[in-house]
């Protein structure tokens, strides 16, 4: 039953990698291609706006969906329940967000944002249209249609977006690229859902699932929150331009989140949620995605702190330098979000959503201060660095919280860690110096010091036998021997 369960999960992990290793690279190429015909103005413009979905797209399903993929047996009626009290949320959010419009406006003092702000509304309830189709999906581990149809609605969007920003249309290319894939991918699983809603509803069902999902829905309304606040803030404080600059760095930083461990943290929790009563097997499973997590996510921090200059030049131009040192402050703290990430999966599997709450809450209060200080300094650089310091702070809070449900000592579990910082800093302080000499060209930059970067970590990973090596081998090997 385990190996059929594993294997399962190696078939999805390889379905949802694979698929947004390649959506990413379709996204990075279109990116690259719209910022080159678009200012930083009409990315921040874009920013200011989706900050506001963003926030209000927790609402649309309150926490609900997380618990039909928690919940070990769903019947239609909660299924039916969610779908219809999803869409009626998403109904009222559009509502709300299309007449709150100028009020938006009025906030950045920019007038264009009303007509922006009504028509982006629409995408609340795009999302709702989604929902159930998507909880199926990740309960059942199906992540191949997830690969699938986020590629073909990336390119289709894309398309449309570079053709209307080569037309002169500035930012509504990017919305009308934002709607045009969700109302892609819509229709790509509606068309292979077995779900068909029917008219059916029950309040007695949704309270079934509120006691999990609501506290999730909380902790993700507050984790969205500040995800976004940053953007809400920059944007009143400072300009658009700033803001685009921004922006673009904490996108191409969502890179290590992506590759490292989002497509792990998306198996994950369907995993862990049919191995919370195995014990053994729940902390084995823990101790393994742990280290993969580690060794990816720090080698892809100091591989982008290396190249930062280069890339963003190369693939941007100079009109985007000003995100290169927002962009190397933001990767120093590459390893925090996808080890968080793994100790909010932890909780949330195990059915703990008060537990989780409550440590969301604590988090959210502490990250409250790196926000009120850039509010009075405005400095970015300097609420970039308190913010990096906070976020080490939540990963002990977190842990303090976990390990009463793994029982794990302290010192095994950041022992690692401490390791891949220290050889990190070494590495990068010595390749920055070594390739000093070809600073000036850019592309042979890029390519001399990555690939140095890459024999010296797998060479060193191999003979010290750094955490994280021996499953990356063993995850080559059933890949080669599933393909």
């Amino acid at each position: 039953m385990r190996f059929k369960i594993e294997d399962k999960a190696l078939s999805a992990y390889l379905w949802d990698f694979g698929g947004k290793f390649i959506k990413q690279g379709v996204s990075l190429v279109i990116t690259i291609i719209l910022a080159r015909i678009l200012s930083p103005n009409d990315f921040g413009l874009l920013a200011s706006i989706v900050v506001f979905t963003s926030l209000s797209n927790v609402f649309s399903d309150m926490g609900l969906s997380g618990s039909i993929i928690q919940r070990t047996r769903v019947l239609p009626i909660h299924l039916h329940s969610v779908f219809y009290f999803n869409l009626f949320i998403a109904s009222l959010l559009t509502l709300i967000m299309f007449f709150c419009a100028p009020l938006i406006g009025s906030y950045y003092g920019e007038p264009k944002l009303v007509l922006l702000a009504r028509v982006m509304s629409v995408s609340f309830i795009l999302d709702a249209f989604n929902t159930i189709q998507n909880a199926l999906i990740k309960k059942d581990l199906k992540f191949k249609y997830f690969a699938k149809f986020r590629l073909f609605s990336s390119v289709l969007s894309g398309i449309v977006g570079v053709v209307l920003a080569f037309n002169g249309y500035g930012v509504w290319a990017l919305v009308v690229q934002m709607l045009f894939e969700l109302v892609i991918y819509d229709i790509c699983v509606w068309k292979i859902s077995t779900y068909t809603p029917k008219p059916q509803f029950s309040f007695k069902a949704l309270k079934t699932l509120w006691g999990f999902g609501f506290r999730i829905f909380i902790a993700k309304f507050l984790n969205n929150l500040y995800q976004q606040f940053d953007i809400l803030v920059i944007g009143k404080v400072l300009s658009f331009v700033t803001l685009g600059f921004y922006q673009r760095a904490k996108s191409l930083n969502g890179m290590i989140n992506s590759y490292s461990t989002e497509s792990i943290m998306n198996i994950m929790f369907p995993l862990l949620s049919k191995m919370q009563n195995n014990k053994k097997m729940f902390l084995e499973k823990v101790n393994e995605v742990y280290d993969i997590i580690l060794i990816l996510s720090f080698f892809l921090s100091g591989l982008l702190f290396l190249i930062s200059e280069d890339f963003i030049i190369i693939l941007l131009t100079e009109k985007w330098r000003p995100t290169i040192e927002i962009f190397k402050i933001m990767v120093i703290g590459g390893f925090i979000l996808p080890i968080n990430g793994l100790f909010v999966t932890i909780l949330s599997s195990k059915g703990n959503s008060k537990k989780f709450l409550k440590l969301e809450v604590i988090k959210k209060i502490l990250f409250l201060l790196p926000l009120i200080f850039f509010i009075y300094s405005k400095n970015v650089n300097a609420f970039l660095y308190l913010n990096l310091l906070v976020g080490i702070i939540t990963l002990l809070v977190n842990f303090y919280f976990v390990q009463k449900e793994i029982e794990v000592y302290w010192f095994v579990f950041f022992k690692p860690l401490f390791f891949y910082a220290f050889f990190l800093v070494i590495l990068i302080y010595s390749l920055t110096y070594l390739f000093t000499f070809i600073e000036g060209n850019n592309f042979l930059h890029l390519m001399s010091v990555s690939f140095t970067y890459l024999i010296i970590f797998v060479v060193v990973g191999v003979i010290l036998k750094l955490p994280g090596t021996n499953h990356i081998t063993k995850l080559l090997k059933k890949v080669r021997y599933n393909l």
